[in-house]
Protein backbone atom coordinates (compact mmCIF):
# COMPACT_ATOMS: atom_id res chain seq x y z
CA UNK A 1 0.00 0.00 0.00
CA UNK A 2 1.49 3.34 -1.04
CA UNK A 3 1.42 6.41 1.22
CA UNK A 4 0.61 9.81 -0.23
CA UNK A 5 0.37 13.30 1.24
CA UNK A 6 -2.03 15.88 -0.19
CA UNK A 7 -0.16 19.13 0.41
CA UNK A 8 -3.08 21.42 -0.45
CA UNK A 9 -6.83 20.94 -0.30
CA UNK A 10 -9.98 22.66 0.94
CA UNK A 11 -11.78 19.84 2.68
CA UNK A 12 -13.66 22.32 4.86
CA UNK A 13 -15.94 23.60 2.05
CA UNK A 14 -19.66 22.84 1.94
CA UNK A 15 -19.29 20.16 -0.72
CA UNK A 16 -17.49 17.96 1.83
CA UNK A 17 -19.02 19.20 5.08
CA UNK A 18 -22.69 19.51 4.11
CA UNK A 19 -23.25 16.31 6.04
CA UNK A 20 -21.22 13.97 8.21
CA UNK A 21 -21.75 11.26 5.59
CA UNK A 22 -20.35 13.44 2.80
CA UNK A 23 -17.17 14.09 4.77
CA UNK A 24 -16.91 10.47 5.89
CA UNK A 25 -17.20 9.21 2.33
CA UNK A 26 -14.61 11.65 0.94
CA UNK A 27 -12.09 10.79 3.65
CA UNK A 28 -12.68 7.05 3.50
CA UNK A 29 -12.19 6.94 -0.27
CA UNK A 30 -9.02 9.03 0.07
CA UNK A 31 -7.55 6.79 2.77
CA UNK A 32 -8.41 3.69 0.74
CA UNK A 33 -6.57 5.25 -2.24
CA UNK A 34 -3.42 5.68 -0.15
CA UNK A 35 -3.77 9.22 1.21
CA UNK A 36 -1.87 9.06 4.49
CA UNK A 37 -1.95 12.71 5.53
CA UNK A 38 -3.05 16.08 4.15
CA UNK A 39 -2.84 19.83 4.60
CA UNK A 40 -6.28 21.49 4.64
CA UNK A 41 -5.81 25.14 3.69
CA UNK A 42 -8.06 27.95 4.91
CA UNK A 43 -8.49 31.29 3.16
CA UNK A 44 -10.04 33.73 5.63
CA UNK A 45 -10.96 33.97 9.30
CA UNK A 46 -14.22 32.01 9.06
CA UNK A 47 -12.62 29.20 7.12
CA UNK A 48 -9.77 29.00 9.64
CA UNK A 49 -12.34 28.00 12.26
CA UNK A 50 -14.00 25.47 9.95
CA UNK A 51 -10.66 24.03 8.89
CA UNK A 52 -9.58 23.65 12.49
CA UNK A 53 -12.76 21.67 13.25
CA UNK A 54 -12.43 19.32 10.26
CA UNK A 55 -8.73 18.74 10.86
CA UNK A 56 -9.33 17.85 14.49
CA UNK A 57 -12.03 15.34 13.52
CA UNK A 58 -9.79 13.39 11.14
CA UNK A 59 -6.31 14.11 12.54
CA UNK A 60 -5.24 16.08 9.47
CA UNK A 61 -2.84 18.97 9.26
CA UNK A 62 -4.22 22.41 8.43
CA UNK A 63 -3.07 25.88 7.47
CA UNK A 64 -4.36 29.27 8.55
CA UNK A 65 -4.15 32.36 6.37
CA UNK A 66 -5.88 34.85 4.07
CA UNK A 67 -6.25 33.95 0.40
CA UNK A 68 -5.80 36.74 -2.18
CA UNK A 69 -9.38 36.25 -3.38
CA UNK A 70 -10.59 36.84 0.19
CA UNK A 71 -8.85 40.16 0.77
CA UNK A 72 -11.25 42.76 2.14
CA UNK A 73 -9.75 46.16 3.03
CA UNK A 74 -12.60 46.89 5.44
CA UNK A 75 -12.10 43.74 7.55
CA UNK A 76 -8.47 42.85 6.88
CA UNK A 77 -6.91 44.27 10.05
CA UNK A 78 -9.48 42.57 12.26
CA UNK A 79 -9.08 39.25 10.43
CA UNK A 80 -5.30 39.40 10.55
CA UNK A 81 -5.30 40.02 14.30
CA UNK A 82 -7.83 37.23 14.89
CA UNK A 83 -5.71 34.78 12.93
CA UNK A 84 -2.53 35.81 14.73
CA UNK A 85 -4.20 35.31 18.11
CA UNK A 86 -5.64 31.97 16.95
CA UNK A 87 -2.21 30.70 15.87
CA UNK A 88 -0.69 31.82 19.15
CA UNK A 89 -3.37 29.92 21.10
CA UNK A 90 -3.52 26.74 19.00
CA UNK A 91 -0.07 26.12 17.53
CA UNK A 92 1.10 23.89 20.38
CA UNK A 93 -2.17 22.05 20.97
CA UNK A 94 -3.65 21.37 17.52
CA UNK A 95 -2.67 20.00 14.11
CA UNK A 96 -1.94 23.53 12.80
CA UNK A 97 0.96 22.95 10.42
CA UNK A 98 1.41 25.97 8.11
CA UNK A 99 0.35 29.44 7.04
CA UNK A 100 -1.89 29.24 3.98
CA UNK A 101 -3.39 29.73 1.57
CA UNK A 102 -1.59 33.02 1.12
CA UNK A 103 -0.03 34.77 -1.86
CA UNK A 104 -0.62 37.15 -4.75
CA UNK A 105 -2.91 37.04 -7.77
CA UNK A 106 -2.11 39.14 -10.81
CA UNK A 107 -5.46 38.41 -12.48
CA UNK A 108 -7.62 40.32 -9.99
CA UNK A 109 -5.83 43.64 -9.73
CA UNK A 110 -8.87 45.46 -11.13
CA UNK A 111 -10.73 44.44 -7.97
CA UNK A 112 -7.89 44.23 -5.45
CA UNK A 113 -4.90 46.49 -6.24
CA UNK A 114 -1.56 44.71 -6.17
CA UNK A 115 -0.24 47.26 -3.68
CA UNK A 116 -2.81 46.12 -1.13
CA UNK A 117 -2.25 42.47 -2.00
CA UNK A 118 1.45 42.90 -1.33
CA UNK A 119 0.75 44.49 2.06
CA UNK A 120 -1.44 41.57 3.11
CA UNK A 121 0.96 38.95 1.73
CA UNK A 122 3.86 40.59 3.53
CA UNK A 123 1.95 40.48 6.81
CA UNK A 124 1.10 36.80 6.28
CA UNK A 125 4.73 35.96 5.57
CA UNK A 126 5.72 37.71 8.78
CA UNK A 127 3.28 35.45 10.64
CA UNK A 128 5.02 32.45 9.12
CA UNK A 129 8.41 33.85 10.07
CA UNK A 130 7.40 34.77 13.60
CA UNK A 131 5.79 31.39 14.33
CA UNK A 132 8.40 29.43 12.32
CA UNK A 133 5.76 27.84 10.12
CA UNK A 134 6.05 26.84 6.45
CA UNK A 135 3.73 28.35 3.87
CA UNK A 136 1.37 27.21 1.13
CA UNK A 137 1.58 29.94 -1.49
CA UNK A 138 -0.77 31.05 -4.29
CA UNK A 139 1.25 32.58 -7.14
CA UNK A 140 -1.12 33.07 -10.08
CA UNK A 141 0.25 35.70 -12.44
CA UNK A 142 2.63 37.04 -9.82
CA UNK A 143 5.46 34.54 -9.37
CA UNK A 144 8.27 37.09 -9.46
CA UNK A 145 6.59 39.36 -6.90
CA UNK A 146 5.87 36.40 -4.62
CA UNK A 147 9.52 35.36 -4.79
CA UNK A 148 10.65 38.92 -4.02
CA UNK A 149 8.64 39.09 -0.79
CA UNK A 150 9.65 35.59 0.33
CA UNK A 151 13.30 36.45 -0.23
CA UNK A 152 12.93 39.72 1.67
CA UNK A 153 11.13 38.36 4.71
CA UNK A 154 12.49 34.83 4.97
CA UNK A 155 10.36 31.80 5.87
CA UNK A 156 10.70 28.24 7.10
CA UNK A 157 10.01 26.50 3.78
CA UNK A 158 6.73 25.19 2.40
CA UNK A 159 5.35 24.77 -1.11
CA UNK A 160 4.24 26.77 -4.13
CA UNK A 161 0.64 25.72 -4.73
CA UNK A 162 -0.33 24.71 -8.29
CA UNK A 163 2.98 25.74 -9.79
CA UNK A 164 2.70 26.55 -13.50
CA UNK A 165 5.62 28.89 -13.99
CA UNK A 166 8.75 28.66 -16.10
CA UNK A 167 11.90 26.62 -15.43
CA UNK A 168 13.66 29.83 -14.39
CA UNK A 169 10.91 30.63 -11.87
CA UNK A 170 11.00 27.05 -10.62
CA UNK A 171 14.71 27.39 -9.91
CA UNK A 172 14.10 30.63 -8.01
CA UNK A 173 11.52 29.03 -5.71
CA UNK A 174 13.65 25.94 -5.23
CA UNK A 175 16.60 28.13 -4.20
CA UNK A 176 14.28 29.82 -1.69
CA UNK A 177 13.70 26.43 -0.08
CA UNK A 178 10.21 25.75 -1.45
CA UNK A 179 8.74 22.62 -3.01
CA UNK A 180 6.61 22.83 -6.16
CA UNK A 181 3.03 21.53 -6.08
CA UNK A 182 1.34 19.65 -8.92
CA UNK A 183 -2.22 18.40 -9.20
CA UNK A 184 -5.09 18.07 -11.63
CA UNK A 185 -3.46 20.20 -14.35
CA UNK A 186 -0.82 17.52 -14.94
CA UNK A 187 -3.48 15.12 -16.24
CA UNK A 188 -4.21 17.25 -19.32
CA UNK A 189 -2.18 16.36 -22.41
CA UNK A 190 -2.23 20.02 -23.40
CA UNK A 191 -0.48 21.13 -20.19
CA UNK A 192 2.85 20.76 -21.93
CA UNK A 193 5.01 22.99 -19.72
CA UNK A 194 3.58 21.61 -16.48
CA UNK A 195 4.05 18.02 -17.62
CA UNK A 196 7.57 18.72 -18.87
CA UNK A 197 8.65 20.26 -15.57
CA UNK A 198 6.99 17.48 -13.59
CA UNK A 199 8.95 14.96 -15.64
CA UNK A 200 12.33 16.73 -15.52
CA UNK A 201 12.70 18.70 -12.27
CA UNK A 202 14.80 17.13 -9.50
CA UNK A 203 12.77 14.47 -7.70
CA UNK A 204 13.28 16.07 -4.28
CA UNK A 205 11.43 19.31 -5.11
CA UNK A 206 8.04 17.87 -6.12
CA UNK A 207 4.87 17.54 -4.05
CA UNK A 208 1.34 16.54 -5.03
CA UNK A 209 -1.96 18.20 -4.17
CA UNK A 210 -5.63 17.95 -5.07
CA UNK A 211 -6.77 21.51 -4.26
CA UNK A 212 -10.17 19.81 -3.90
CA UNK A 213 -12.82 20.68 -4.86
CA UNK A 214 -10.92 22.94 -7.30
CA UNK A 215 -8.41 22.12 -10.06
CA UNK A 216 -10.22 19.03 -11.40
CA UNK A 217 -8.42 16.43 -13.51
CA UNK A 218 -9.13 15.75 -17.17
CA UNK A 219 -11.05 12.66 -16.08
CA UNK A 220 -13.31 14.63 -13.72
CA UNK A 221 -13.84 17.22 -16.45
CA UNK A 222 -14.87 14.51 -18.90
CA UNK A 223 -17.24 12.97 -16.36
CA UNK A 224 -18.97 16.26 -15.59
CA UNK A 225 -18.05 19.05 -18.04
CA UNK A 226 -20.44 21.58 -16.53
CA UNK A 227 -19.55 21.17 -12.86
CA UNK A 228 -16.28 19.26 -12.44
CA UNK A 229 -14.73 18.94 -8.99
CA UNK A 230 -11.62 17.24 -7.71
CA UNK A 231 -11.76 14.79 -4.80
CA UNK A 232 -9.21 13.88 -2.11
CA UNK A 233 -8.87 10.38 -3.57
CA UNK A 234 -7.67 11.86 -6.88
CA UNK A 235 -4.19 12.19 -5.37
CA UNK A 236 -3.54 8.56 -6.31
CA UNK A 237 -4.30 9.41 -9.95
CA UNK A 238 -1.83 12.31 -9.88
CA UNK A 239 0.87 10.05 -8.43
CA UNK A 240 0.28 7.59 -11.25
CA UNK A 241 0.56 10.40 -13.84
CA UNK A 242 3.79 11.64 -12.23
CA UNK A 243 5.19 8.11 -12.24
CA UNK A 244 4.32 7.68 -15.90
CA UNK A 245 5.87 11.02 -16.87
CA UNK A 246 9.08 10.20 -14.99
CA UNK A 247 9.10 6.55 -16.11
CA UNK A 248 9.35 5.11 -12.60
CA UNK A 249 7.08 2.81 -10.58
CA UNK A 250 4.27 4.59 -8.74
CA UNK A 251 5.60 3.16 -5.46
CA UNK A 252 8.90 4.94 -6.04
CA UNK A 253 7.35 8.29 -6.86
CA UNK A 254 4.96 8.00 -3.91
CA UNK A 255 7.79 7.35 -1.47
CA UNK A 256 9.83 10.28 -2.75
CA UNK A 257 6.96 12.75 -2.93
CA UNK A 258 5.76 11.81 0.54
CA UNK A 259 9.26 12.47 1.88
CA UNK A 260 9.23 15.82 0.08
CA UNK A 261 5.87 16.70 1.64
CA UNK A 262 7.19 15.97 5.12
CA UNK A 263 10.28 18.06 4.39
CA UNK A 264 8.05 20.96 3.30
CA UNK A 265 5.56 20.61 6.18
CA UNK A 266 7.37 18.79 9.01
CA UNK A 267 4.44 18.69 11.41
CA UNK A 268 2.49 16.49 9.01
CA UNK A 269 4.97 13.69 9.67
CA UNK A 270 4.49 13.90 13.44
CA UNK A 271 0.70 13.56 13.17
CA UNK A 272 0.63 9.98 11.94
CA UNK A 273 -2.20 8.89 9.68
CA UNK A 274 -5.43 10.66 8.80
CA UNK A 275 -8.36 8.98 10.52
CA UNK A 276 -11.65 8.10 8.97
CA UNK A 277 -14.62 10.06 10.34
CA UNK A 278 -15.84 8.34 13.53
Amino acid sequence: MIRLVDTHNHLFVDEFTKSRQALASAVELAVDAGVFQMLICAGDWRSVLRTHTVAALINAGYAAGIHPLSFNPKTYCTEHNLIRDFIDQHLATSTLSAIGEIGLDGTITDKIPMEFQEKVFSDQLKLARDFQLPVSVHVRGAADLVAKHIRRIGIAGGAVHAFNGSLEQAKIFINLGLKLGYGGACTYSGSCRIRKLLSELPKDVLVLETDCPDMPSSIRRAENPEDAHSMPRDLRMYAEVAAELRDVPVEEIAEQITKNAFDAFPKLQTLGAVKKVP
